[in-house]
């Protein structure tokens, strides 16, 4: 639920995401596809920018 609240569309969030957080597959591929899959989704919402990758 907080979740929710944190990605509710009257805030503005920008998405910068390391490098790292990319090349390591934490929880192995099925979890690392699940989240990249996330990631693109919430993307895609009007009060979201994607600013990239930082390295």
């Amino acid at each position: 639920m907080r979740d929710a609240k944190a990605l509710a569309e009257s805030r503005e969030i920008e998405i910068i995401v390391a490098e790292r957080a990319l090349r390591d597959a934490l929880g192995g591929p099925r979890v690392m596809a699940q989240q990249l899959r996330h990631l693109a989704e919430v993307s895609e919402r009007p009060n979201i920018t994607t600013a990239g990758q930082v390295p």
